[in-house]
């Protein structure tokens, strides 16, 4: 035990005799019976009462605990010369009780205090407690214990506030550890450092900034060679991140890190944004989209890329619509009538409001419906055959006639429509036998009646003979009239009897 701790050792106390009851003594020859049974009864009194003191009284104050701690010079010890009254001896009693009870919580924060290596952190504060306690001491071995008390209460109040002051200065040693990582001081953050652990031993967050304290010599020149490495800002960041690998919480290494990110996010940037419009110029608009994109993720709220990439879009819109009204011109100046109808939709279902689009859509319509209509003329001959048929077919050869733009696919088609015209309107020798019996009907021309043998001219086209006679099933014979190939001779009798 060092010199602080030195046991003290407590003052015997010997209880006191009690006092006489009067002082005085009368001569036998003097007393009386009064007063001798006066005497026995006032002797008795004070027998209780020292009975009491020192039979009952102790058992009810707590045996003394002898003093701890700090050490006093043998030779200072006072030994009292005076005898105390039972009362003055109780009230001393209960006096030391008190300065007991100081010392002993004066001890267990001294203990406290030492378990935690106080030397280390408050040395001279703590040296002067202890000093205070010793005085008291002093004051305790002399039986001085209100004294002795106040003095305890001093020195404990004294370890009481150093212990208090633990936390602040905790707070005081970390800050200054942390700021002497960032400032690249080793040697003073591991002092700070280990002063805080000290005083908490427990706190992970110091052990782990000592770690950091031995990697600050291996950060610190790559901190160095990336701010060295200028212009290069691919090989600063490389650096950089093998700096965060050692110390991701390093000030020094984050900003670092964050400037870096900045710089090549804006070099990033522009050259997306250059590459976009490059491409802008060059009408390659998916490149130019693709690039500008780009650019957007790097800076989501950058007005520049969400500016340029409207400004693509649009492009591309209206190069798309140029592109196709350029084909709808060629198509109609080559009387390819679908394909100009369909490149007209597709400008509308871009963009409806175009009105070029529009009138070509409605124009080009129109032409494909008279191309159809005149085609089918030359295609179907046979249904000419039919006088409605045949007049529309002649309003749609006038209808074409009519039309100022005439190119030369329109003039072999109204062409071919005219010959087809005319010999629709030519007609044909036919001929039909029959028995004489059968009455011969040729549907939608004329009742002929029955014969051996009958010759009519019919316009080209398809038609059914009917033969009716009574007794005799019906009978029907198609046949088709046209230009340039022999007309059979129909044969049309009932001779299937019912």
């Amino acid at each position: 035990m060092d010199e602080h701790n030195q046991k003290l050792e407590p003052v015997e106390f010997t209880p006191v005799g009690p006092a006489q009851a009067d002082g005085a003594s009368r001569p036998d020859g003097h007393r009386g019976r009064g007063t001798q049974i006066g005497v026995a009864a006032t002797l008795g009194g004070l027998l209780l009462i020292v009975a009491m003191v020192v039979f009952w009284l102790p058992s009810r104050v707590p045996e003394a605990t002898p003093p701890p701690p700090v050490a006093v010079d043998p030779a200072t010890r006072s030994t009292p010369t005076t005898e105390l009254s039972p009362w003055a001896e109780a009230q001393s009693l209960r006096q030391r009780k008190a300065a007991q009870e100081v010392l002993a919580r004066l001890l267990e924060e001294q203990f406290r205090l030492e378990e935690n290596d106080v030397e280390q952190w408050a040395g001279e504060e703590f040296a002067a407690a202890l000093a205070v306690a010793a005085e008291a001491d002093q004051l305790y071995r002399q039986q001085q214990y209100p004294a002795a008390t106040a003095g305890y209460q001093r020195g404990l109040e004294q370890l009481l506030a150093i212990g208090d002051s633990a936390e602040k200065l905790f707070a005081e040693h970390w800050q200054q550890g942390l700021a002497a990582i960032a400032a690249g001081q080793a040697e003073q953050a591991r002092q700070h450092l280990q002063l805080a652990l000290l005083l908490q031993p427990e706190h992970n967050e110091v052990v782990q900034a000592l770690a950091r304290v031995e990697k600050l010599e291996q950060l610190l020149p790559l901190l160095q060679q990336a701010a060295a490495a200028g212009a290069d800002l691919d090989q600063a960041h490389r650096l950089l991140m093998q700096a965060a690998a050692l110390d991701p919480q390093h000030p020094r290494v984050v900003e670092a890190l964050a400037e870096s990110r900045r710089r090549i996010t804006t070099r990033d940037f522009s050259r997306a944004m250059s590459a976009g419009y490059a491409a802008l110029e060059q009408a390659d608009f998916a490149r130019s989209e693709r690039e500008f994109l780009a650019a957007q993720r790097l800076r989501p709220k950058a007005p520049e890329a969400a500016s340029a990439l409207q400004e693509t879009r649009l492009a591309r819109t209206q190069a798309r619509i140029g592109q196709l009204a350029t084909g709808a011109r060629r198509a109609e100046s080559e009387e390819r009538w679908q394909q100009a109808l369909n490149d007209y939709q597709a400008i509308l279902e871009i963009d409806e409001t175009v009105v070029f689009a529009r009138a070509g859509k409605i124009r080009s319509a129109a032409r494909v419906d008279l191309e159809r209509r005149l085609q089918r003329i030359v295609d179907q001959p046979e249904r000419l055959a039919d006088s409605q048929v045949l007049a529309q077919a002649q309003r749609t050869r006038r209808e074409a006639a009519e039309l100022e733009q005439s190119g030369p696919k329109l003039q072999r088609q109204l062409t071919q429509v005219r010959e087809t015209l005319r010999l629709a309107t030519t007609p044909l020798p036919v001929s039909l036998q029959s028995d004489d019996l059968t009455e011969v009907t040729i549907n939608r021309v004329a009742r002929l009646g029955s014969f051996r043998q009958h010759t009519l001219e019919l316009r080209p086209g398809s038609y059914t003979a009917v033969g009716v006679r009574s007794g005799y099933r019906d009978v029907r014979r198609e046949f088709t009239v046209a230009h340039g190939k022999s007309n059979p001779v129909i044969e049309i009798r009932c001779v299937e009897p019912i």
